[in-house]
């Protein structure tokens, strides 16, 4: 199964292809009416008006990929994704916009920027409990998207985290 929080993209519509079930998550209510309008031919895809929180009635007991894209509202919500940690989420592809969050921040530019690597860091350091450390596109680590995606850049780029659960170590015989 696959969720897709925020769905009004080619994602979800992609996403058909792979799984047996999409579910695209979507509070705006305009989106989803544009939503329903396009999936009238995909028979394992269902748009469903909610939120983040909505994402966990549909759970259930499947194995999910999860595309969250938020537009900048992810450093807010750490509690709710630790809280999703629980559910058996395979993957998450988490989309990052620094620069929104900086936007959103008092102070002068060197402060808000500061602030805003920060809380990228930590951003990708909620899941590392129960998730490998997340890839980033066009980076080497997550450390070097902090630096040089959001600290050292004229504005901070948007990126997609990609983060999959720690497979258990394999069972050893005797």
């Amino acid at each position: 199964m696959s969720i897709s929080v925020r769905g009004l993209a080619l994602r979800p519509f992609w996403e058909t292809r792979m799984a047996k079930a999409v579910i695209a998550v979507e509070p705006d209510p305009a989106c989803v009416e544009i939503l329903n309008k396009l999936c009238v031919n995909c028979s394992n895809l269902s748009v469903i008006h909610g939120a983040l929180a909505s994402m966990t009635q549909f759970v259930g007991q499947s194995s999910v990929f999860a595309k969250i894209d938020i537009e900048g509202f992810e450093f807010n919500l750490s509690e709710e994704f630790k809280e999703r940690q629980k559910h058996h989420l395979l993957r998450l592809q988490l989309a990052v916009h620094p620069r929104l969050y900086e936007r959103d921040q008092r102070g002068n530019l060197h402060s808000r920027r500061l602030r805003t690597m920060i809380s990228t860091k930590k951003l990708g350091h909620i899941f590392r409990e129960l998730f490998a450390q997340p890839t980033v596109a066009g980076y080497s680590s997550l450390l070097s998207y902090v630096v040089f995606g959001a600290l050292l850049t004229l504005k901070p780029k948007s990126a997609d985290f990609v983060i999959e659960r720690k497979l258990p170590p394999p069972l050893t015989t005797s």
